[in-house]
């Protein structure tokens, strides 16, 4: 969170729209602090080592 400077929400967004399958997350809030945090998702480049080291934290194991 630190190195992109991003909330623990924009980060998992960002962590997401990058995912291979092509995901498209769909915002259920009205709220619009929520809903600013997601938009600076968008424009989060995530370097894709950092996306394999938040898929390693989430399995708990390393990948091969």
């Amino acid at each position: 969170m630190e190195k992109y400077d991003a909330t623990e929400d924009q980060l998992l967004l960002a962590w997401i729209m990058k995912h291979p399958a092509g995901i498209h997350p769909v915002m259920g809030t009205t709220n619009m602090e929520r809903i600013k945090n997601a938009n600076k998702a968008l424009a989060m480049d995530l370097e894709l080592e950092d996306w394999f080291l938040i898929l390693v934290d989430g399995q708990g194991h390393k990948v091969p």
